[in-house]
């Protein structure tokens, strides 16, 4: 299967390439200090362990994209691997090239794994004891070589503790992150508390004034649809009285879902008191208002409430458009006026002129 190769991984590789460019200059400078032929010196000095190290490297390119899992492993072993290329290659001065056997434990590092650093350690370890006990040229007794390793794994511990200080300081960002997302989802909560009437989900009475004296503002500086009206539910007092409180709850939430389900993204409504509503419409135009409006009210009357015995619930209705009025508050008033005339006229209605 394909994976993605991670963002760290494509840099360490990056840094690979590096070193490998690295190998393949530093050698063309050193050989004005060399006494080996020209021939000899490209095959041996520079072409076959450059060969060997970007077959290393396209190796890795190859599996980076095919072998994620074990990627990091394999990009440690490899950059084991040219190390002791270049070790062998360097070996007259490997007091120089013997230093990069520290390169995998930092390599391990980037990797943020206590186990990878582990194994840089201790792969790095045993590929320079063998490279000393088999190869001739390398000339560290014992004492030498137990230094070397000494201070190979205090390189190994520095680095675990480094990855336990980041993964300290990561573990107190990730909680401070928590804690700051639990902050601004408690202040969404607390806005919506402020905005919002719980019991319905639509706005409630302050939210509705802020957002009309908004709107108002805007119709001033350039006109638009703006309309708004006010709904009253018929003989809800009574409806308490006979059925109760919980009883009443449930009409109104009834009432509450008919308006939204009946209103589109650009309508804005809200709970104003008790029993009464209100919606402001911005992009239908007046005869579209009546509709969503008519259709409220008679999805309101058919609806047939088992709650209170199957008593039918009606509403009344005042349209009012802001083209008539000069005030936010003229035109609350106005469809104000004409609730009560749909109240006057029989309720059960919607009114407006």
């Amino acid at each position: 299967m394909y994976h993605k190769p991670t963002y760290w991984n494509r840099k360490l590789l990056n840094f690979l390439w590096v070193g490998v460019f690295v190998s393949f200059i530093l050698p063309i400078i050193n050989y004005l200090f060399t006494d080996l032929t020209l021939q000899d010196y490209l095959f041996y000095r520079i072409g076959v362990p450059l060969g060997f190290e970007i077959i290393i490297m396209l190796i890795l390119e190859f599996l980076n994209q095919y072998n994620y899992r074990m990627n990091d492993y394999i990009i440690i072993l490899s950059s084991i691997a040219i190390i002791v290329v270049l070790n062998i290659v360097h070996m007259s001065v490997n007091y120089v090239v013997l230093p990069l056997f520290y390169v995998p434990v930092f390599i391990a590092v980037f990797m943020i794994g206590y186990k990878k650093i582990i194994f840089s350690c201790v792969m790095s370890t045993l590929c320079f004891l063998a490279l000393n006990s088999l190869h001739s040229a390398m000339k560290y007794d014992f004492s030498e070589s137990i230094t070397f390793v000494f201070i190979l794994s205090s390189a190994g511990y520095l680095s675990f503790e480094l990855t336990r200080r980041y993964k300290d300081i990561y573990d107190d960002l990730q909680v401070s992150i928590s804690n700051e997302q639990d902050l601004f989802y408690k202040n969404i909560f607390m806005e919506k508390l402020s905005k919002m009437d719980l019991p319905t989900n639509l706005y409630n009475h302050k939210t509705f004034h802020n957002y009309l004296e908004e709107l108002f503002l805007q119709f001033q500086k350039q006109p638009f649809e703006l309309h708004l009206a006010l709904l009253d539910l018929d003989n809800f007092k009574q409806i308490n009285d006979v059925y109760g409180h919980s009883k009443g709850d449930v009409v109104i939430k009834r009432m509450a879902d008919i308006i939204l389900d009946s209103i589109d993204s650009h309508g804005f409504a809200a709970r104003y008191g008790g029993e009464e509503f209100a919606i402001i419409f911005i992009e239908n135009n007046k005869k579209q208002c009546l509709e969503i409006l008519e259709k409220i009210r008679q999805e309101l009357e058919d609806h047939n409430f088992h709650e209170i015995k199957g008593t039918n619930v009606t509403v009344s209705i005042g349209f009012a458009s802001c083209k008539a009025c000069s005030s936010k508050e003229a035109l609350f008033k106005l469809a104000d006026k004409y609730l009560y005339k749909a109240k006057n006229n029989g309720k059960n209605q919607v009114y407006s002129i």
